[in-house]
């Protein structure tokens, strides 16, 4: 906030600023808990996508902050979007460089748009779960922290060891076991 940096919304800022109590997550009931009236108005003023010149960001899909951009579900499981699944859901997105996240797979794709699309990854929850009729898992593997340096039209992806056995600690005194078990070991249980 203090340092004004671009900053889109996802999935987790729409649900600590709009699910109902009863049905809002255990991590983020605590972050709306945490929150002050400023941070929460802040997270309110986000919007869902930016441009800057040649490069689109979103969180996950244009006008879905919870369907997957890169990977598709299927009966059988998670499998890698065709080009053509990924041109349907970027729709009038014709950037040449497309950032997003959602999955927290930290990756780089070339399409044959002769678009690129990449996905950081994730700097704080390195285990991905979800929970629609499919039961898949998406996991990075690591508890590692990635993130992504966009210069010009060069991406690269990076990748920080910390002090995960720390941040899972904390996680454990706030009542958060599944957070502590994803910040250990970067997998779902």
């Amino acid at each position: 906030m203090p340092l004004a940096w671009p900053t889109i919304a996802g999935n987790h800022e729409r649900q600590v600023l709009t699910d109902p109590d009863h049905s809002i997550g255990s991590a983020d009931r605590f972050t709306r808990d945490a929150c002050s009236e400023a941070q929460l108005d802040w997270l309110a003023g986000l919007p869902q996508e930016m441009a800057f010149g040649e490069v689109w960001c979103t969180h996950a899909r244009p006008g879905n902050d919870h369907e997957y951009l890169l990977e598709s579900v299927d009966p059988d499981g998670l499998r890698e979007a065709t080009d053509a699944e990924v041109s349907e859901r970027l729709g009038d997105a014709h950037h040449a460089i497309i950032l997003h996240g959602h999955s927290h797979l930290p990756k780089i794709r070339e399409l044959a748009t002769v678009q690129t699309v990449a996905n950081p990854g994730s700097a704080g929850l390195p285990a991905y779960s979800d929970n629609r009729p499919y039961d898949h898992v998406v996991e990075t593997g690591s508890p590692d922290v990635w993130y992504l340096v966009l210069e010009g039209s060069e991406i690269e992806l990076v990748r920080v060891a910390y002090d995960h056995e720390a941040a899972a600690q904390q996680a454990e005194a706030n009542g958060s076991a599944n957070w502590a078990h994803y910040l250990r070991t970067g997998r779902v249980p």
